[in-house]
């Protein structure tokens, strides 16, 4: 995406801190989210040709797209708690 390539040190250190941090996840009562998810979700990034669709889960896909059209253009950031774009 960036197109900049991370160091394994600073790879692991970004992991770290990004699981560590609360995150709002829609549709979900949990906060957190695990290393292993995050990597999980840079395996399927990567074998799909770097298509970000990759990383929904198939149960959440349709949900996913019918949520995007309810919202009329306004997108989850996916940031930590609080933090959207409109």
């Amino acid at each position: 995406m960036g197109g900049r390539s991370l160091d394994y040190g600073e790879v692991r250190r970004l992991l770290r801190q990004k699981s560590m941090q609360r995150w709002e996840i829609p549709g979900s009562t949990r906060s957190r989210i695990s290393i292993s998810t995050v990597n999980n979700w840079i395996a399927r990034y990567r074998a799909s040709g770097n298509r970000l669709e990759a990383c929904i889960p198939r149960g959440v896909q349709t949900v996913a797209k019918d949520r995007t059209i309810a919202l009329s253009g306004r997108r989850f950031s996916g940031g930590p708690s609080g933090e959207h774009r409109s």
